[in-house]
Parts: C-alpha cells; sequence; structure tokens
C-alpha cells in the first residue's frame, strides 16, 4: 500500500466526532502503575462486546466517529482484526497497544493504513523484558511502519524505571524508535507524582524529551487544569466506556447516552469544564478554548481523584452511567 504522509492522512480523514473508547480492560501484562487491578485485567467479565454489536452501534449512530482504542489492550480483543476491518469500512480508528500479541502481524496485513490515525506503541519495559523482549516489540513496531501506518513509542516514567530507563532509550533509538517519555502520575511511596519528581528526575525527563515532539514537558511539575474553560468536549469529543456509556469526558460523569442501546444526545455547542484536574490532558488541550492551568499534586487533590476513579470503576462495574454529582 501507498505510505501516507501525516498531513495527507490528516486532510484525508473527515469525521464528525472523536471519541476514546475503552474497548475491554483486559492486559497481559502487570505494571505496578496500572490502575486496573491484575483480577479485572484477566477477567473474561471485562472483554467487551461481539462484532457485530459494536459494528452496528457505530455505524447506526449515524455519525461518522475516529475511534480512539485503549483498553486493556485493544489486540487481545477477540476477533480484533476482523472488528478493525469493519469498523473502518465506514470510520477511522487509531489504537493504544503494547505490540506483545501475534495478531499485530494480521492488523499489518490486513487493514488500510489509510484508515488509521495513528497506532501509539507502550513500551511497558519492566513487563517487556519479562514476556517477549525488546526484540519483539521492535520488529511489530518496524512492520507497522513498513506497511504505512504512523507509529509512535512511549515509556510511563515511573520512578523505578525511570533511573535504569537510559540505555533502553539509546539502544531503541539506534534502532530508529524514539521514544516519547510520559510523565507518571499516581502515586509511590507516599510521593505524589508529577509534583515530587526530584530535579534530577526533571533534568533526566528533559533530556529524553529533547528527542520528542509530544507535550509531555509540561506535565513535568503538575496536573493541568482547564476549570472554567469553554470546552467542546461532549460535542467533538466523548469517551465511551468498555459497557458502552458515552461521557462528555473523564472529568465529567455527566451521561450522554449509551451507544450499544442506540442512544446518544451529543451536547449542541461548548460548554465549561467542570474538573479542578484534567483527566484527560492530552484531549483538553485540543478541546478546551483558553488557557490552561498546572495545578501542583496535593494529598487533598490526590484523594478527591482517587474517589473519583473509585466512584467510576464501581459504577461501570454494574454498567451504570455516572450521576452529574457523580
Amino acid at each position: 500500500m501507498t505510505r501516507l504522509s501525516t498531513a495527507a492522512l490528516q486532510t484525508a480523514m473527515k469525521y464528525d466526532v472523536l471519541a476514546n473508547w475503552e474497548i475491554n480492560k483486559l492486559c497481559n501484562l502487570n505494571c505496578e502503575y496500572c490502575f486496573v487491578s491484575r483480577k479485572r485485567r484477566r477477567s473474561p467479565a471485562y472483554a467487551g462486546h461481539r462484532v457485530e454489536t459494536i459494528v452496528d452501534a457505530f455505524n447506526g449512530s449515524g455519525l461518522v466517529w475516529l475511534i480512539h482504542m485503549s483498553g486493556g489492550e485493544p489486540f487481545l480483543q477477540p476477533y480484533f482484526v476482523e472488528l478493525c476491518k469493519e469498523l473502518t469500512k465506514k470510520h477511522y480508528i487509531s489504537i493504544n497497544t503494547n505490540l506483545s500479541t501475534p495478531n499485530v502481524n494480521d492488523f499489518a496485513d490486513t487493514i488500510d493504513p489509510r484508515k488509521v490515525a495513528f497506532i501509539h506503541c507502550s513500551l511497558h519495559i519492566d513487563e517487556r523484558q519479562r514476556i517477549n523482549g525488546l526484540e519483539a516489540f521492535t520488529e511489530k513496531y518496524h512492520l507497522l511502519e513498513d506497511r504505512g501506518f504512523k507509529t509512535c513509542a512511549s515509556q510511563v516514567m515511573y520512578p523505578p524505571t525511570l533511573k535504569n530507563f537510559e540505555p533502553t532509550f539509546n539502544r531503541l533509538r539506534e534502532n530508529g524508535i524514539a521514544v516519547s517519555p510520559k510523565t507518571f502520575r499516581g502515586h509511590y511511596h507516599l510521593k505524589n507524582y508529577p509534583s515530587d519528581y526530584t530535579q534530577k528526575e526533571r533534568n533526566l525527563i528533559q533530556q529524553f524529551q529533547r528527542h520528542d515532539h509530544s507535550h509531555d514537558s509540561i506535565f513535568l511539575f503538575g496536573n493541568l487544569s482547564f476549570t472554567g474553560l469553554m470546552c467542546d468536549a461532549g460535542k467533538d469529543f466523548v469517551v465511551i466506556s468498555y459497557h458502552g456509556i458515552v461521557r462528555r469526558c473523564f472529568g465529567d460523569p455527566t451521561s450522554l447516552g449509551n451507544i450499544f442501546q442506540g442512544k446518544i444526545k451529543l451536547l449542541r455547542r461548548p460548554e465549561l469544564c467542570p474538573a479542578n484536574i484534567c483527566t484527560c490532558p492530552y484531549f483538553g488541550l485540543r478541546f478546551a478554548h483558553g488557557n490552561y492551568k498546572v495545578v501542583k499534586e496535593t494529598r487533598l487533590n490526590a484523594a478527591r481523584y482517587c474517589i473519583s476513579k473509585l466512584t467510576q470503576t464501581a459504577l461501570e462495574h454494574l454498567g451504570l452511567p455516572r450521576s452529574p454529582n457523580g
């Protein structure tokens, strides 16, 4: 297939709504920093829906979607390549993946790269060495590139990983893979990150970021806040849980319907952001209007965030949308 430039690829994609879809919660890795429990990562109960159900839901909405699939691990979804083939007949997709499954090769041979915005390849270096090594990651990454897919790679800057990451970073760079350092947002040894990164750790991350064109450098000193700004989330962007619940974003619990029930009511105009801390900052940077603030993580903010996440998890476990008050 002919490889398109990034600009040509973006110009060719005409869609109505961007959806960040948690396709499942299944994962074959055991990353310490993952917020999904190991039990849930292995449970068939979180395997998502059948291909026909998913395709009919998106097609029946009457919209053209750019469907960003994350998990869990999307490639563990049953019949995932078939699902992508059917979805890309009318829609566009992008994927977060750890590149650890054999069907990545089938995907590369089957799916039209012109229908795929990008494939974000998460390294997870500690687990990578446990399952199938760095060579397998490198081979699949270059296979996708050779087939014409726009690929990028990243590694979460978890404190224990950060101090030993430089040799791996350099090795991958020598092999043509520039790994973007992703700021760790969470807790480790009673410290709140990213606020509690030491200056030495920040300097090391910034050293990696010199080879990177992402926005992650702005997260080094805290979390982003778009509170009180108008935002197009809910109108041009939504998040969808594996149950099909459609919400404006991760920080706004208001339900906009359920795609698997054929009920979606998008907002007609931008609305104010109600969240003190943005839990989907990459999308916030794209859809919020105005200047963000950097908010240093505090124990109170951390507690609010954890309570919000626990509430979201509990209600999604029951298959229920959250109320406007969380």
